[in-house]
């Protein structure tokens, strides 16, 4: 397979704790006969993003050392090697739940619906330090914002967290736009198969105004005035959100047409670059989405929106202005507000920008991040 970049980690390819087709009878039936732990819609996208190396080089939830140095540090440690990391992930369960639960043990996770989707052989329960994970994701000791709702509010009976290693049934299709979610290794061979030599993600969570079609365009016209054959990805997060976020089949539906009719880029694109190529934006515009759930948490979401878009094998992320955002709840906002600067590199690979037409451009970051 044509990478065009490695996944994160330090790893050759991505993780790959999917049950192959021909053992999900035979794991559906071992899974019957073992302990259940319930996961919420919330976190059961990252269940299956574990599964299919959209976490690389993680291999489950993370067990306490690895949570609370992410915590302090915003890194963990493959093969001697530390990488960047900034939002811990593990599995919420309740202090009654925990109490019955021990390292070694195997589970079977399931999902609100009742059906098992994955086991976890258990490395770690441990109390579940809200108030410190607040405080470092978010930076700040206030609670009223919605990424401290997920915790108090959504999270409100879950006291503990667990740690391990996960074996996952493969994802079920969504019926309208199931066609769209691919695995890591789905998205890289389509990359390879397009011969693109760079590939800049753009991360939504809204149907796409005129600011986010410009920076889309943008990133990608960069790439290609540097001299590569360059491609964009219009890359929304279609896993939970707060319950005033457009829809994801509604938003799904804006972002079909827009592709569709070759609207893309109608008004916001180059003509002197686009016309000696005999193309328009939409011919190097492709539609993935991304399952897994917002954090809203800012600048530390926005370098784990960089690490997903890596695995997938991505090279560049376009960074918006106020990227993961969510203001307090009296309106404040909870992050700086002033202009960003034109550079903001997230990894090894350089920063790519360029001034041509915009005293303010958005920002395309190298997608990898290696402390």
């Amino acid at each position: 397979m044509l990478d065009l970049i490695p996944p994160h980690g330090g790893l050759a390819e991505p993780v790959s704790l999917t049950v192959p087709a021909d053992e999900v009878e035979r794991f559906r039936a071992e899974a019957a006969r073992l302990p259940e732990v319930p996961v919420s819609d919330a976190d059961l996208s990252s269940v299956y993003r574990f599964g299919d190396g959209g976490l690389s080089p993680l291999t489950g939830p993370m067990d306490e050392a690895t949570y609370q140095r992410v915590l302090d540090e915003c890194v963990i440690e493959r093969g001697g090697r530390l990488y960047a990391w900034t939002i811990p992930i593990a599995l919420p369960v309740t202090a009654e739940l925990a109490r019955k639960l021990a390292r070694g043990q195997t589970v079977a996770l399931a999902n609100s619906a009742g059906a098992v989707v994955a086991t976890l052989a258990i490395s770690d329960v441990y109390p579940w330090d809200k108030t410190k994970y607040l405080k470092s994701v978010y930076g700040t000791e206030r609670t009223d914002h919605p990424g401290a709702d997920m915790v108090l509010k959504g999270d409100a009976d879950n006291t503990h967290l667990l740690g391990g290693r996960l074996r996952v049934l493969p994802q079920p299709k969504h019926p309208e736009f199931g066609k769209y979610v691919l695995t890591p290794r789905e998205v890289r061979r389509l990359l390879a198969a397009k011969g693109w030599t760079r590939v800049v993600a753009f991360q939504t969570r809204n149907p796409l105004h005129r600011a986010h079609e410009y920076a889309l365009v943008y990133g990608l016209e960069t790439l290609l005035r540097a001299g590569h054959d360059a491609g964009a990805c219009l890359n929304p997060l279609i896993g939970e959100t707060k319950g005033d976020d457009v829809h994801a089949d509604v938003r799904m539906r804006t972002y079909e047409a827009l592709i569709a009719t070759r609207a893309l880029g109608e008004g916001d694109s180059d003509p002197a670059l686009w016309g000696p190529r005999g193309e328009s934006v939409p011919d190097r515009v492709i539609l993935l989405g991304l399952d897994i759930k917002m954090f809203y948490g800012g600048p530390k979401e926005a370098v784990m929106h960089a690490i997903y878009r890596q695995n997938f094998g991505f090279t560049d992320l376009v960074v918006g202005r106020k990227h993961a955002d969510a203001p307090f709840h009296d309106g404040t906002p909870i992050w700086a507000t002033s202009t960003p600067r034109r550079s903001s590199a997230l990894s090894e690979g350089s920063s790519r920008s360029s001034p041509s037409r915009s005293a303010s451009p958005p920002t395309t970051s190298r997608s990898g991040a290696s402390t």
